[in-house]
C-alpha cells in the first residue's frame, strides 16, 4: 500500500489547531502575551487562532520621527510590516547603539502598559537606511509604529505628526536632547504636531507655526490618538537662567582691566590677561557678559538650538536670551573644546557660540587643544571630521584667557612698596618653557594682552563705589549700534575684512607712523597691525567719534606684543626682566 503524500510535497501546508497550540505551548508565548486575568492556556487557543487566520491586525503602519547630529536634526520614518510566521523581530536601517536595544526596550514598555502585540514575524525598517541612528529618543515613533500596525491606535493617527522621546520600561517618557531641533524640522516638513515628553515640550515651544503636545506616558498617549483624550498645545517659556548677577562695581580698582574688557566687548575683541593668582582675572572674567548686549531674538533662537542639542536645556527649558559663558577645566582635552566623538557632537567652543569662551591657566591646556582654536578664532565656525561625515559648528565667540605670568606666578612682585608679598624664585628656563607653552600664532589671533595687578590694600579698604555694569553696557550698546550702521546688522569690528578695514580706518602720516614704530620694535605681523587697527576703530567708536585719531592707535598699540619673541607676552615680559630672573 503506497504511502500517502506529504503536504510538503503537493505545495500546501495545513495546520491543526493542536499543532498550532503546541508551538505556542512550547514557546510559551501565551505566557508573555496573556492579559490580566486570563488563564495562559486560553491565550495559546485565542493567539493560535487569530495568527492561523491572519486577520483582526493592520499589516503595514509607519511613524515620523528624527534624529540629531551635531546640531542639525535629519527626518527619520519608522515602518512596520508584521506578518505571520514564526515570532521573530528583525530591526534594520543602520541602528547603533541605544537605537539597537530600542525593540527590546519598547516591547517590554508596551506589554509593561497592558497593551498585547501580537506574536509573529516583525520587519521595522528606519528610513533613511544609510544614516547613522544612534539616540534612544526613537523609542517614541517605534512605539507609535509598532501600535499602529497591532492594531492598537488607527494608522491614519500617526498622519501630520512627529514623535520623539525615549521610553522607561514602565512606558514614562525620559527627557532627550535636541527637542528643539525635532520642533524645527517638523516644521520645515509641515508636520501639524509634534509629540514630545512632558519635560522637553517647554523648550520646543519656542519654534513658531508647530503645534508641541507634552506627553508623560505611553498610555496617555493611545488614548490621544485614539481620541480619547484632548491635549492642549505647550506653552513656550523664556530660560533667564546664565544671567549674571555680579556688577563690575563689585571689583576694587583694576581701572586697567576694566578699560579693556570694556574694548573687548565693545569689538568682540579676544583678550588674554597676565596677573599673580588672586589679582581678579576670574572674577573680572565672569563679570564681562554682563555688559554685553542682550541677545537678538535670531541669536536666541540659535543659541538655543546648540543647547538642545548638547542636552544643557533639560533642567532650564526655554528661549535662551542670556549670552553663554563657558569655563572648561584646563584638563579638558581637544574634543572637549572643539568637539568630536565617532557621531560629532558641539564642544565648548561651540556652546559658547554669541558668549564668552573663558580659559583659566591658558598655559596648562593640553597644546592640541590650544593649537585648534586657531580656526575658530580667525572663521567663527570649526569643522570636526571623521571617517564616516565632516560636520561644520558655529564658534562665534569672545575668548577670554588668563594665566600666570611665571609657574609660580609671583613673577615681578610685590609691585608696591606698601605691600609686601611672595618673591618669585623660577629660573629662567622655567619661565621660557612656561610661556613657550603658548604658540606665537596663538597669541597673534589675541586683540588685547593685558597686566593684571594685584589690588592694594589701600584700594580694597577704601570701598569707593566703582563704576556698574549697566552703565558700562549702555555705552557698549551705542558702539556695537555705530558698528551695526556701518558693517551690517549683527557685525562687528573685530569680523572687519581688508576692504572694509582700509575704509572706515584710514591712517594719515602720524597714524602711519605710529604703526611703522609699532613694527620695528614690537615686531607685529600683518595679522597684528589689521587687530590693532580694528582694536582702534572700536575704541573711536566708544569715544563716539568717526574718525580714528592718533591717541586710538597708540591705546590699541600698547595692548599689543613689545617682541617679536613669540615667547614673550605682549607689554608684560620683557627681555632684560628675564635676564635678572636668569
Amino acid at each position: 500500500m503506497p504511502h500517502p503524500t506529504p503536504a510538503s510535497q503537493n505545495g500546501t501546508r495545513r495546520h491543526s489547531r493542536k499543532s498550532n497550540l503546541q508551538l505556542f505551548n512550547a514557546l510559551d508565548i501565551g505566557s508573555a502575551f496573556a492579559p490580566r486575568g486570563v488563564h495562559p492556556r486560553n491565550c495559546h487557543l485565542q493567539l493560535a487562532a487569530r495568527w492561523r487566520r491572519g486577520q483582526g491586525r493592520h499589516m503595514f503602519a509607519q511613524a515620523s520621527t528624527g534624529t540629531v547630529i551635531g546640531i542639525e536634526a535629519h527626518p527619520i520614518i519608522v515602518e512596520t510590516r508584521d506578518t505571520a510566521g514564526i515570532p521573530t523581530t528583525h530591526l534594520i536601517g543602520l541602528a547603533r547603539g541605544a537605537a539597537r536595544e530600542a525593540v527590546i526596550r519598547v516591547t517590554a514598555a508596551i506589554k509593561g502598559c497592558a497593551l498585547e502585540l501580537l506574536p509573529g514575524k516583525r520587519v521595522i525598517n528606519l528610513l533613511p537606511a544609510e544614516l547613522p541612528k544612534e539616540a534612544s529618543a526613537l523609542d517614541l515613533g517605534l512605539a507609535v509604529s509598532l501600535l499602529a500596525a497591532a492594531g492598537i491606535v488607527p494608522t491614519n493617527s500617526t498622519v501630520g505628526r512627529r514623535f520623539f522621546g525615549e521610553l522607561n520600561l514602565r512606558g514614562g517618557l525620559e527627557p532627550v536632547r535636541g527637542a528643539v531641533l525635532i520642533a524645527d524640522l517638523a516644521r520645515s516638513h509641515g508636520d501639524r504636531e509634534v509629540l514630545l515628553p512632558s519635560c522637553n515640550a517647554a523648550e520646543a515651544a519656542v519654534i513658531p507655526n508647530v503645534r508641541v503636545v507634552a506627553i508623560s506616558h505611553l498610555t496617555e498617549l493611545v488614548a490621544y490618538l485614539r481620541g480619547e483624550l484632548k491635549l492642549g498645545a505647550a506653552k513656550p517659556q523664556v530660560n533667564e537662567a546664565g544671567e549674571s548677577q555680579s556688577c563690575f562695581s563689585q571689583v576694587c580698582g583694576q581701572t586697567h582691566a576694566k578699560r579693556a574688557l570694556e574694548i573687548a566687548a565693545a569689538g568682540a575683541h579676544n583678550i588674554l590677561m597676565v596677573g599673580p593668582p588672586g589679582s581678579g582675572k576670574t572674577m573680572l572674567a565672569r563679570r564681562l557678559p554682563g555688559i554685553l548686549p542682550p541677545l537678538s531674538a535670531e541669536e536666541s533662537i540659535e543659541v538655543t538650538r546648540i543647547h538642545s542639542a548638547a542636552g544643557l536645556l533639560t533642567n532650564r527649558p526655554g528661549l535662551v536670551q542670556a549670552r553663554p559663558f563657558r569655563a572648561p577645566h584646563h584638563t579638558a582635552s581637544e574634543a572637549a573644546i572643539c568637539g568630536g566623538g565617532s557621531v560629532p557632537r558641539p564642544g565648548e567652543v561651540t556652546l559658547a557660540h554669541r558668549g564668552v569662551l573663558f580659559l583659566d591657566e591658558l598655559p596648562e591646556l593640553s597644546r592640541r587643544a590650544l593649537e585648534s582654536l586657531r580656526e575658530p578664532l580667525e572663521e567663527g565656525t570649526i569643522r570636526v571630521a571623521r571617517a564616516s561625515m565632516s560636520l561644520s559648528f558655529p564658534a562665534d565667540v569672545l575668548l577670554v584667557a588668563a594665566m600666570n605670568p611665571c609657574p609660580c606666578g609671583h613673577f615681578r612682585e610685590p609691585t608696591h612698596k606698601e605691600q609686601q608679598g611672595p618673591m618669585c624664585m623660577c629660573s629662567f628656563d622655567q619661565i621660557h618653557r612656561y610661556r613657550a607653552r603658548i604658540s606665537g600664532p596663538l597669541l597673534d589671533r589675541i586683540d588685547l594682552h593685558v597686566t593684571v595687578e594685584r589690588v592694594p590694600f589701600a584700594d580694597y579698604a577704601r570701598g569707593e563705589d566703582e563704576e556698574p555694569s549697566g552703565r558700562i553696557r549702555d555705552r557698549v550698546s551705542n558702539a556695537r549700534g555705530l558698528q551695526s550702521e556701518r558693517l551690517g546688522a549683527g557685525r562687528t569690528n573685530a569680523a572687519m575684512n581688508e576692504t572694509e578695514l582700509r575704509r572706515d580706518v584710514p591712517l594719515d602720516k602720524q597714524g602711519m607712523g605710529l604703526i611703522e614704530r609699532a613694527v620695528g620694535v614690537d615686531g607685529l605681523s600683518t595679522r597684528g597691525i589689521n587687530r590693532v587697527l580694528k582694536v582702534a576703530r572700536t575704541i573711536a567708536d566708544l569715544d563716539g567719534g568717526k574718525a580714528v585719531l592718533p591717541q586710538h592707535l597708540e591705546e590699541a598699540i600698547s595692548y599689543r606684543c613689545s617682541s617679536s619673541d613669540p615667547t614673550e607676552l605682549p607689554g608684560v615680559f620683557g627681555d632684560d626682566e628675564l635676564m635678572e630672573v636668569g
